[in-house]
């Protein structure tokens, strides 16, 4: 039971108010809905990947004869395609083609880790390229996955072990399995919410759980960040004070985010005159640099350059999403690179980012649209927003120009063909008939595919159809 309420309560913090500052761009993308209903998300190239309780949808995914289990599912960008894994879970993390997330043994009546019960919560991982469905094993929370290596969390009570060798199992210990090996290793590390990225394992201590003074200012009551370099075994502590209560961070190559609440470290990190406010900041590894962004948020996710996170507007006493009030919750995002903030205008909470998308939740309620068709406004719905315009018909010309110049397509004859569905799909658009744009372009689609690896390149095959798929995704 507590373990079924930890997975509660991590649902009950996604939905539960949070607010923002600092001067912002006004994003040029485009929020897409998927349709899909479901919480506790995670995004990796084009696949969003998330649980969606059965009862939600009314629905029996796995076939058992009820409607009282939690399903992985994911929803490919590309193609816009949602597919259900069958598999059993909660909180997740994709990488790849990979999917991992927790399974608790009582939901599917099976011993997972072999211990002669089924009050475990254990670790199960899906693969998208092959539909196989794998167990680990190994008992854990929170797991986090990138290439080959799933990281996570493990309750040494839960076990029976002293992960830690601190002479008792009262602890969090920071462990990973090594899908390339089947390998499990312990770093003996203290610690909640891993998040991997390469060899590189975040997470947050309490100072309090190991007795050490880890950002040096006398006390032990601070939650610090540190991280566990896989390829040398070796921890180190950022000295930087984040995390919390509700412990969101992220990591992505030498970047680590996180939030800091002012109060933790006696200073205003956003300018406002108080210290009552929850900060976006992030380490570089690399440089051992700390830096603030002074932007107010909530759930920082990190990739590449970008940092994304939800703002509740409350905070910052600006309407965020121009629908008069400040009782929203927002997504931006803030470029390491460049230091630019970007307010993309959509509501949402967990925003999990990769590459150009950034995947997030939004109750219906919240924007007063039936964002899944089911003819109400109480579903929590997933939604993404494109950090890149999203292609148009003259994108797509612009690209059969570019691949017959530099002979990508070798046939005049077929290039025309191309150009004439172009300029039959844009006729269908400006008259604003949808179903024949997109019987028009998945006649386009069928060509590309036909002469892919003949007289166009596979390479400019996928682009045209890509670019195809996401003009029929935004109709």
């Amino acid at each position: 039971m507590r373990k079924i309420g930890i997975l509660l309560l991590s649902l009950a913090l996604i939905l539960a108010s949070f607010g923002m500052t600092s001067r912002m761009a006004i994003a040029t993308g485009a929020v897409k809905n998927t349709g899909a209903v479901g919480g506790i998300l995670s995004v990796s190239g084009s696949i969003i990947a998330f649980m969606t309780p059965e009862g939600w949808i009314g629905v029996d995914l796995n076939g058992d004869g009820d409607m009282i289990d939690h399903m992985i599912r994911y929803y490919d960008v590309s193609t816009g395609a949602l597919v259900n894994t069958g598999a059993d879970g909660g909180i997740l993390s994709v990488s790849g083609s990979i999917i991992a997330f927790i399974t608790i043994e009582g939901w599917i009546g099976v011993d997972l880790n072999g211990d002669g019960d089924m009050g475990d919560q254990v670790i199960r991982y899906y693969d998208i390229s092959t539909g196989a469905l794998v167990n680990t094993g190994a008992d854990g929370d929170s797991p986090s996955v990138s290439g080959s290596i799933i990281a996570f969390y493990t309750y040494e009570w839960s076990i029976g072990v002293d992960l830690n060798g601190d002479g008792d199992m009262g602890d969090n210990v920071i462990r990973y399995y090594d899908i390339s090996t089947g390998t499990l290793t312990n770093t003996g590390a203290d610690g909640d919410r891993p998040f991997v990225s390469g060899s590189i394992i975040t997470f947050v201590t309490g100072e309090w759980y190991i007795g050490v003074d880890l950002n040096g200012d006398g006390d032990m009551g601070d939650y610090v960040i540190r991280y566990y370099d896989v390829s040398t075994g070796a921890l180190a502590s950022t000295g930087a004070v984040g995390g919390g209560i509700a412990p969101w961070l992220s990591v992505s190559g030498n970047i680590i985010a996180f939030v800091t609440y002012e109060g933790w470290i006696d200073v205003d990190l956003n300018g406002d005159g108080d210290m009552g406010d929850n900060v976006i900041r992030y380490y570089d590894i690399s440089t051992g640099t700390l830096t603030n962004t002074g932007a107010d948020g909530v759930e920082p996710s990190v990739s590449g350059s970008i940092i994304a996170f939800n703002t509740p507007e409350v905070w910052i006493g600006v309407d965020l999403n121009g629908d008069g009030d400040i009782g929203d919750q927002v997504i931006r995002y803030y470029d390491v690179s460049t230091g630019a903030l970007t307010n993309t205008g959509a509501d949402g909470v967990m925003p999990s980012v990769s590459g150009s998308i950034i995947a997030f939740m939004t109750p219906e309620v919240w924007i007063g649209v039936d964002l899944n068709g089911d003819g109400d406004m109480d579903d929590l719905v997933i939604r993404y927003f494109s950090m890149e315009e999203a292609p148009t018909i003259e994108t797509i010309k612009d690209q059969v120009d570019a691949f017959l110049a530099d002979g990508s397509i070798d046939n005049e004859g077929i290039a025309e063909a191309l150009y004439a569905f172009l300029k039959q799909a844009q006729a269908m658009i400006d008259r604003g008939n949808a179903k024949a744009t997109t019987n028009t372009l998945n006649a386009l689609i069928s060509l590309v595919e036909a002469q892919s690896g003949k007289h166009i390149t596979i390479d400019a095959a996928q682009t045209l159809i890509v670019s195809a798929q996401a003009v029929i995704n935004s109709l």
